[in-house]
């Protein structure tokens, strides 16, 4: 028995301590207030899909991002993104705009300057300029699984073939391009 469940519990007035942890109990409905409804609790009136996804397209528009990330997106999505404030629909979006960018092996403009990071799965990635040197997991390790492309530092011919050098370990070393080589 948890915490959180007890205070769950107190809260919303249902016995949620016997339920799983892998099942969510079903917790009461709260007013939906956001810009477009009263402040007195009142939900602003249900939503059809067509209409939803004309709002999501004028958000995307507003924000300037992608427009197809509004047409790529399920009806059953769309219907769910009716209950949601404004400030969470632009989060949406552009959790959607950064996951385009990653499937295509971009970092995401989101986040700003990127660094190269080693992380023990994918190797040296691209990644926000915040982040640690060596990292356990990054955004890139199921897309590397999944055989898709992963953002790279550039590294220079010198420095790959230096890396391949060091990796090899029978036969005769790999040479430096004469470029490279400034003992002419």
């Amino acid at each position: 028995m948890s915490v959180w469940r007890a205070r769950l519990a107190e809260l919303t007035g249902r016995n949620v301590l016997q339920a799983p942890s892998c099942h969510l109990p079903e917790l009461p409905e709260a007013p939906f207030v956001s810009s477009g409804s009263g402040q007195n609790g009142h939900s602003r009136k249900s939503v059809g899909t067509d209409e939803m996804r004309t709002r999501l397209l004028a958000l995307a528009e507003h924000e300037d991002m992608d427009a197809t990330l509004g047409h790529g997106l399920p009806n059953d999505e769309v219907a769910c993104c009716a209950v949601h404030s404004v400030m969470a629909l632009r989060a949406y979006l552009g959790a959607l705009e950064a996951r385009t960018f990653l499937d295509r092996g971009l970092a995401p403009p989101v986040w700003g300057k990127t660094v190269a990071v080693t992380c023990e799965g994918c190797g040296p990635v691209l990644l926000w300029s915040e982040c640690p040197s060596t990292v356990k997991a990054c955004p890139w390790c199921f897309r590397r699984k999944a055989r898709k492309p992963v953002a790279r530092p550039v590294q220079s011919m010198a420095h790959r073939w230096a890396g391949q050098d060091a990796e090899a370990t029978s036969g005769p070393p790999y040479f430096l391009p004469l470029e490279a080589n400034h003992e002419r």
